[in-house]
């Protein structure tokens, strides 16, 4: 499914899962300092963008370790690498990934964020 995808299609079903960890609980991806969740972007020759919650700035997450300005957890960039990833060439997400976000979650905020991350297609169970 995913492979019929557009990259743009790709990112906005990838930005989708970011707004749904982010709006559904207490996560990383969202700043209430700045008022701003993170995202993937995309510049004018498509190359893939993590713009940050907290800094704003945009990172390049196919650059190997250096992260500068990244402001989440390990676990955090584990999924925003996964998420650049399935934009840039369709690679499914692991469902398991996702879930080991939601620890802090309750039961319906996790329902919620699962819904909306199934209905993207983007994750393989």
């Amino acid at each position: 499914m995913t492979a019929d995808l557009t990259i743009k299609e790709r990112t906005r079903a990838a930005n989708r899962i970011i707004d749904a960890i982010a709006t559904n609980g207490p996560c990383a991806l969202y700043s209430p300092v700045s008022n701003r969740k993170a995202r993937l972007g995309l510049d004018r020759v498509e190359s893939v963008w993590f713009i940050d919650s907290f800094t704003g700035l945009r990172l390049y997450p196919f650059c190997g370790s250096t992260w500068c300005g990244f402001t989440g957890s390990d676990k955090l960039r584990e999924l925003v690498g996964a998420l650049a990833n399935f934009a840039r060439d369709g690679a499914p997400l692991d469902a398991e990934l996702i879930a080991s976000l939601l620890d802090g979650y309750s039961e319906e905020e996790k329902d919620q964020v699962r819904n909306q991350v199934v209905l993207t297609g983007a994750v393989v169970a």
